[in-house]
């Protein structure tokens, strides 16, 4: 119940604050940005048949990831010695 009441107040306190974001008229988008996305599309398509898109984005993503990992690792080890009870 404690709980219930914690989300609902941090449901609340999101809703004012993006409440002049959802004030704003819609976003119609125009027909040359739709043309290049559905062209992207086709284009992705077509090359995926050649290359495997797939792999080389996940390949990609768990690079990005071992690397953002490593500079996390070695900012919290700075951080670390910066206390000045450690040596």
């Amino acid at each position: 119940m404690i709980t219930n009441a914690i989300l609902f107040i941090v449901l609340y306190f999101v809703r004012i604050i993006i409440l002049p974001i959802r004030l704003l008229s819609d976003v119609v988008l125009s027909p040359d940005i739709t043309t290049a996305i559905s062209d992207t599309g086709e284009a992705y398509d077509i090359l995926s048949t050649v290359l495997p898109i797939a792999s080389i984005v996940a390949i990609t993503g768990l690079f990005i990831t071992v690397e953002t990992s490593i500079l996390l690792w070695h900012g919290v080890n700075w951080l670390i010695r910066r206390i000045p009870t450690q040596n």
